[in-house]
Parts: structure tokens; C-alpha cells; sequence
């Protein structure tokens, strides 16, 4: 099985020369509030205002780079997206190296159907493969305030 199969989390050292690798990953990054919105539009981004941890309903859209450096500015830590991609076909390599040199961390191929858009509490867990630029991993969400895990 390949790093990058399933839902998977991307490392900074999948498109950075120098970039940590999934075992660099910090606990705070992995656990904590979350919100979940659909990307309606090629051009824009759901409000995300004040989150450090985003996931995007894709369907089959990918964000450009200007919506990569648009969340990296807004001080995400952590961007999971339902599609098989964060990127945009041709914005493939780009926006991979903007959110990662920019300190954000990336969920890709993750399984929406069942919740909708909203608050949640988020736990991720990639395996821990040492010096890899990649891992398989299992998310788990549970609407806000519902308690602890």
C-alpha cells in the first residue's frame, strides 16, 4: 500500500525539498475544533473565518492558488478536502507548495457523506511512518459540543 492511498494526510516534504515528513506532525495540528463547508465556486471560498482547521466538500472542484494563498493567510493549520486532490488539475504542484510552505497541513480523499456543513470536533490520525512525505490516516468527526471523545 502506497503513502498516498485512501484518505491520506500529505507532509510538507511531498513537494518541499526540505519539508517535515508525517511523523513531524504536531498533536495540536491533529485534534480540535473543525469546520466543514462546500466549495460552491472556482473563484471563491466558504466563510472559514476564525477556523485553524477546514474541510471541504469538493465535488470535482479543486482550489486554484489564489484560494491557496487565501487560506494560508487566514492562519489554517489543517485543510482536508473530499476530493482525491486539494489542487486544481493544471494547479497541481503549486497549490501543494503554497499550503505546505505555508504551514498547512493537507487531508485529501476524505469521506463526507454522511455529515453536513458545520462545527465539529476533529480527531486525525496518521500512522506515524517515519521520514515518509506521507501517510494513511482516520479522521473522525462529531458535531460540536457533544462532548469528549
Amino acid at each position: 500500500m502506497g503513502c498516498h492511498c485512501g484518505t491520506h494526510m500529505d507532509a510538507p516534504a511531498h513537494f518541499l525539498s526540505n519539508g517535515a515528513t508525517i511523523d513531524a506532525v504536531s498533536p495540536e495540528v491533529l485534534m480540535g475544533r473543525a469546520r466543514i463547508s462546500t466549495l460552491r465556486s472556482e473563484s471563491e471560498l466558504p466563510d472559514f473565518h476564525g477556523a485553524k482547521r477546514v474541510i471541504l466538500r469538493m465535488h470535482t472542484l479543486g482550489l486554484n492558488q489564489a484560494q491557496a494563498r487565501d487560506i494560508v493567510a487566514s492562519g489554517i493549520v489543517l485543510l482536508g478536502v473530499s476530493g482525491m486532490s486539494v489542487a486544481a488539475g493544471d494547479h497541481e504542484a503549486a497549490v501543494h507548495r503554497i499550503l505546505l510552505s505555508g504551514g498547512v497541513w493537507i487531508l485529501e480523499n476524505l469521506n463526507l457523506d454522511a455529515v453536513s456543513d458545520g462545527e465539529y470536533d476533529m480527531v486525525c490520525a496518521p500512522l506515524n511512518l517515519e521520514g515518509l512525505e506521507a501517510a494513511p490516516a482516520r479522521v473522525f468527526v462529531r458535531r460540536a459540543g457533544k462532548g469528549i471523545f
